[in-house]
């Protein structure tokens, strides 16, 4: 690319700042002058342009708070941020005047030297722009989860919105689209899809519709998951095809859509909600078990088949966590193993938990970013358990 196409990206991401307002709302201050700082250490941008971010800042800055209380700034100051950091980009690739190309998935373009890279980064991709600027894992990637319409699934979606990622929820309850309603509130992009993980037919086209909107798959979680719970003579063979074909064959399906386009991009990141079953099966399930060791069986066998391809697979078994799922456990298993009253059998079992209270939602959703973050690119076909130490395994 030459000085004067530097210069026009550049120019674009000035002249178009509704773009890049439509794209997110506020991201965290602090985050921000953070980094701020580390980019004038690295010199990409100098002590003059530190000082314009930081009036900005103070000049244009409406303070938000949000749940958490942490104070936040408006789109106003992420654009301001961001055209700094634009131009600083452009200008340290026009003055080394050199080629800039984007790096291969597998980094292997030897002629781009680190600072290069970054030039070429800030001047040209919003999303890895963001994930600079905030300092958060998440931002910028485009993160598929199936089974958000509650619990586990809900949880997670929320955690990769409020870090900065384009969230795509799939549930087959109407209830995805609320959640998705919800975590607009982070400002980022958020699209909602019906779909039945056991039809492949409809396990494509999610997966095709969001590459499609966004141009990519960063991760996917396939965490669609039934339950039923039965003394082995009363199971009948319908509910067996339940929970196999949603459990095992809906991870399968998603695995197999996802990793089309992520084996094409060079990248990506499958993550599979097993369970603590998985580990070490309980009385009366027999059948969710058998669903939840298959998934275990998918994800070492596709970890290393998409190895070379710059693909991790890995798995996650939750254990008993504070949802509607183990709400319905605790009613049924109560019953079948005694005359317990709700939430009296779950309470005996949190008290065998080394860590002496039940999982939440949050829980599962940080070992889940984790994985999907830069900080675990070598970890692949590994099963982790977040359960407070129930099962040491």
């Amino acid at each position: 690319m030459q000085r004067a196409e530097n210069l026009v990206v550049g120019a674009r991401l000035l002249e178009d700042p509704k773009s890049l307002m439509e794209r997110r709302t506020a991201n965290n201050a602090t985050y921000t002058l953070r980094n701020v700082d580390r980019l004038v250490a690295e010199r990409v941008l100098d002590d003059e342009q530190r000082q314009a971010i930081t009036q900005k800042i103070v000049e244009e800055s409406v303070q938000l708070t949000d749940a958490r209380g942490k104070a936040r700034f408006t789109t106003r100051e992420v654009l301001a941020v961001e055209q700094t950091l634009a131009t600083a980009a452009t200008g340290l690739a026009a003055q080394r005047d050199v080629e800039i190309t984007r790096p291969t998935a597998g980094r292997d373009n030897v002629r781009l030297d680190e600072q290069q890279q970054r030039a070429y980064a800030y001047a040209t991709d919003d999303d890895a722009r963001l994930k600079v600027i905030t300092g958060v894992p998440g931002a910028g990637k485009v993160v598929v989860i199936t089974g958000a319409s509650r619990g586990i699934g809900e949880g997670i979606a929320r955690r990769f919105a409020s870090e900065g990622a384009t969230v795509a929820v799939a549930s087959n309850e109407e209830r995805v689209h609320a959640v998705a309603e919800a975590l607009h509130e982070f400002g980022g992009r958020v699209s909602s899809h019906i779909v039945d993980v056991t039809d492949m037919a409809q396990v494509s086209h999610l997966y095709d519709s969001v590459v499609r909107e966004h141009g990519r798959i960063d991760v996917s979680i396939q965490n669609a998951g039934v339950i039923t719970i039965k003394p082995l003579a009363e199971l009948t063979e319908r509910e067996w095809d339940l929970i196999m074909d949603v459990n095992t064959k809906g991870v399968f399906l998603c695995c197999q859509a996802a990793a089309r386009h992520m084996v094409a991009q060079g990248s990506g990141r499958l993550i599979n909600t097993a369970s603590g079953q998985a580990r070490q099966g309980f009385i009366y399930t027999p059948h969710y078990a058998a669903s939840k060791f298959g998934v275990l069986g998918i994800t070492q066998s596709l970890a290393k088949e998409l190895a070379p391809a710059g693909i991790t697979v890995n798995a996650l078994c939750p254990g008993i966590i504070d949802t509607d799922m183990w709400a319905y456990n605790d009613a049924v298993w109560g019953k079948l193993l005694g005359d317990y009253a709700p939430g009296e059998l779950m309470a005996e079992w949190v008290r065998g938990i080394p860590l002496k209270r039940a999982g939440t939602a949050a829980d599962v959703a940080g070992l889940v970013a984790f994985l999907a973050s830069d900080d675990a690119e070598y970890i692949t076909g590994q099963t982790i358990n977040v359960d407070g130490g129930l099962i040491t395994s």
